[in-house]
């Protein structure tokens, strides 16, 4: 059984508190990791990695045996599997050799151009070496064509971490987010000065039973089963601990970086100055595995059950699996509450007012027993209304943050991207919202929108059609991959903030808008 560690008064207050853009569909996806090699788990967080090539890789590229230069080189590239990018520490050697001998990088890229002159054909004839070709490109500075072919590449591998690994490199040293002089004398870890609490506080759990230590969209691995596991060996499973290594050595291996907006912005709290008293001890102690302390953050996606069949992020109805829900509100959802929470969130996939499961956990809550500092309210609001609002009284003593998906600014494209909503429903429901907002029954409104194809063009008029509702923010995610009903050509299709698709151009113009730069407006880098 866990203990407390902290009581009930501490409040989050760094940048983690405003994590509440995150897209809402959620997957079942298992990591290709071997756990045998994730025992005995160490942190380092020197960085001082190994700076020079091996030296059979030096003599093929003095040879001018390039070929033999590119199987080596690749390697770490084939040794790490696509749900976890390549660590700094074998990236290191690379960059330190071609930096000071760029001749050699040129020769290598000019080799791998010759073999394949149309680069995006090695997509599907070898991958490894299409990763090796951006990696050395971006050592060249053209961060151009990494960012471009990147995109293209994507269109088919976006749940590569290796691949969305260099774009996000690529895109931070475009835009001046990282010094790579500074990165190279740190051991090339960019994202080494960042700290994200979620892997060490954060318990999401997804349909078909998994558990999650993030969003699945951010982070696609996950730690357990809270439907055949023990609750304690999920919370301190070897990935969990894997996963937590990553954060406090600085590589995020399992974070796609460019889909979290905190890690490509550089929007987290520098790890050696965090002054939360938890994060402190977790920081200097470097825990990975947590017997002292529940998860405080807690996101319900469990149930898919929804009113809609929005086509962003299912192609039907689905409804969660009986046994197991009924497992979760018997076993798992009382041991979450015997801690302090400091955000629930309900829920991550589907809608909690379509959900008769959600409704059970939510009428069970209780502000004197319950210590919830921040409860989250994911909807999209067509099945929320004062009825609603009055028969869930016993949350009312809670601080409520309302966040509903919309996706759309006028009835016409909402009827596309919103599947069976009612657009004056919705109306009525967010006026009602506002309300409660107004007279401060709620702590927060916020809108979220996936951006695609489809409704890219309204992104301005959204953001001025939630000021007019008074909205606390407006949070802008890309549109993803988020289920099989996606097809590689859907995705091309609609994913429109990919350099390359032929409405990129028009979308870069709406996004440089003076409305889009609105402080309440969050957009994702492109």
């Amino acid at each position: 059984m866990f203990k407390k560690l902290f009581g009930g008064g501490d409040t989050l207050k760094d940048t983690q508190a405003e994590k509440q853009g995150e897209n809402t569909t959620s997957g079942n996806h298992v990591p290709l990791v071997n756990l045998d090699d994730l025992a005995n788990l160490t942190v380092d967080r020197s960085h001082n990695y190994p700076t020079h090539l091996d030296q059979p890789i030096i003599d093929d590229l003095q040879s001018g045996n390039l070929s033999s230069a590119i199987e080596k080189l690749s390697m770490p590239f084939t040794a790490t599997t696509l749900r976890r990018s390549v660590h700094p520490k074998d990236l290191s050697p690379l960059w330190h050799h071609f930096k000071a001998h760029p001749d050699q990088c040129k020769a290598l890229v000019d080799f791998i151009a010759a073999k394949h002159p149309e680069p995006l054909k090695v997509i599907s004839e070898d991958t490894v070496t299409y990763l090796l070709l951006l990696e050395l490109k971006l050592i060249q500075g053209d961060y151009p064509f990494v960012i471009q072919n990147g995109g293209l590449f994507s269109q088919k591998h976006s749940k590569d971490l290796r691949l969305q690994d260099i774009r996000a490199r690529a895109w931070m040293l475009q835009n001046n987010k990282t010094d790579i002089n500074e990165d190279l004398k740190n051991g090339f870890a960019p994202f080494r000065k960042m700290w994200c609490r979620d892997p060490f506080e954060k318990f999401t759990a997804t349909e078909f039973g998994l558990v999650n230590l993030c969003c699945t969209n951010w982070m696609n691995a996950s730690v357990g089963s809270f439907y055949q596991d023990e609750f304690e060996d999920v919370w301190g499973s070897p990935m969990a601990q894997d996963i937590r290594r990553s954060i406090l050595d600085g590589s995020y291996q399992y974070c796609n970086k460019m889909a979290c907006p905190f890690l490509r912005n550089q929007k987290l709290p520098d790890i050696d100055v965090v002054p939360h008293p938890y994060s402190r001890e977790v920081i200097d102690g470097e825990y990975l595995t947590l017997p002292h302390v529940y998860p405080r953050n807690i996101v319900l996606s469990e149930d898919p059950i929804c009113n809609l069949t929005c086509p962003s992020c299912r192609d039907e109805q689905k409804k969660g699996d009986e046994n197991k829900l009924v497992h979760f509100e018997e076993k798992i959802f009382p041991k979450l509450l015997e801690g302090f929470t400091a955000d629930m969130r309900i829920c991550g996939h589907g809608d909690p007012f379509a959900s008769q499961h959600y409704m059970r956990l939510m009428k069970r809550l209780d502000p004197k027993v319950h210590k919830i500092q921040n409860l989250t309210i994911l909807t999209n609001g067509v099945l929320f209304s004062e009825k609603t609002w009055n028969n869930l009284s016993n949350l009312h003593d809670y601080n409520i943050l309302m966040s509903v998906s919309i996706d759309a600014a006028t009835e016409k494209t909402y009827d596309i991207v919103r599947r069976g909503g009612n657009w004056g429903r919705l109306q009525k429901a967010l006026a009602f919202m506002q309300e409660l907002r107004n007279t401060g029954r709620i702590m927060r409104f916020n809108f979220n929108y996936v951006v695609q194809n489809d409704n890219f063009r309204e992104m301005p008029a959204f953001v001025e059609m939630a000021k007019s509702y008074d909205v606390d923010n407006v949070w802008f995610a890309f549109y993803q991959k988020a289920g099989s009903h996606i097809s590689n050509d859907l995705y091309k299709e609609q994913a429109v903030y990919l350099p390359g698709h032929p409405n990129h151009a028009e979308f870069k113009e709406i996004l440089a808008m003076d409305i889009m730069k609105d402080p309440i407006a969050h957009v994702p880098g492109v």
